[in-house]
């Protein structure tokens, strides 16, 4: 994050919004529509935690974490790209947080296989 204490993408009523991880991954307005569009907002726990550690910890080891952690990637992203002065939109986020635990989950099957082809070798 930058030097500045303050959210250099977003204000509310021109009152700058302190910058903090979980303003920027979990709370800022962009992140809270990804958020939702994954179906991840309503999940248990999920805005009931307050610091970043027990937050990231809860999420990404239950069972919505493959989800969870590619949004987090391309949230992070996002925010990057955004500063450098290009545009994107949240739902280029959402495709592509979709594209990656298809990706993902696609691996841990083909991983899966090739385990059990090499336990029939044996």
């Amino acid at each position: 994050m930058a030097n500045a204490a303050t959210c250099q993408l977003y204000s509310v009523n021109y009152i700058q919004k302190e910058e903090d991880v979980m303003h920027c991954l979990r709370d800022r307005p962009d992140s809270r529509y990804v958020w939702t569009n994954l179906q991840l907002l309503e999940y248990p726990g999920f805005l009931s935690y307050q610091t970043p550690n027990t937050w990231l910890k809860h999420m990404a080891t239950g069972p919505v974490s493959l989800k969870f952690t590619a949004a987090i990637w391309w949230i992070w992203r996002w925010r990057n790209i955004v500063l450098g002065d290009k545009t994107w939109k949240a739902r280029d986020m959402i495709r592509q947080v979709n594209l990656m635990v298809e990706d993902m989950a696609l691996l841990s099957t083909i991983d899966s296989c090739a385990a059990n082809n090499r336990s029939k070798i044996k």
